[in-house]
């Protein structure tokens, strides 16, 4: 049975509506922590729903308010601290990177795992491969 032309671009999401969505996105970047901890809250409900598919800008957005909030009340001190931030911020610069380096291996026809999904091992062989190819001295 062929599909119809509007259910071929249909993309499953775990918010209802785009308007939920949308509230979601503003309590989330409102200044009133209670409206941010609901956003988190839903976020959370939402990833529950799709957990394969979730948007990973929307999930990486959410552990920087998140850290931001934990920070504010003093529920993390120190080196908890640290390491919560640390990692929210390596996954936004991922993101944000990932976009870039996809075209840009595929213009050296270099297959890169972290790009693709692949095995720790060939994530150190790319690496290996990668720092040959870096002039001496840099």
């Amino acid at each position: 049975m062929e599909k119809k032309g509007s259910e071929k671009n249909r993309h499953v999401v775990p918010w209802l509506t785009k308007a939920e969505m949308d509230q979601v996105r503003d309590y989330l970047y409102s200044m009133d922590s209670s409206l941010q901890g609901v956003a988190l809250d839903r976020i959370s409900a939402w990833r529950t729903r799709c957990t394969d598919s979730f948007p990973v800008a929307m999930d990486c957005t959410a552990d920087l308010v998140r850290c931001q909030m934990r920070d504010l009340s003093g529920q993390l001190t120190g080196d908890d601290l640290i390491m919560m931030y640390g990692t929210a911020l390596v996954r936004f610069v991922n993101l944000i990177t990932e976009r870039q380096l996809k075209p840009l291996a595929g213009k050296i026809e270099l297959e890169h795992p972290r790009v693709d999904g692949g095995s720790e091992e060939r994530n150190h062989a790319w690496e290996a491969s990668f720092f040959e190819m870096v002039p001496k001295g840099m």
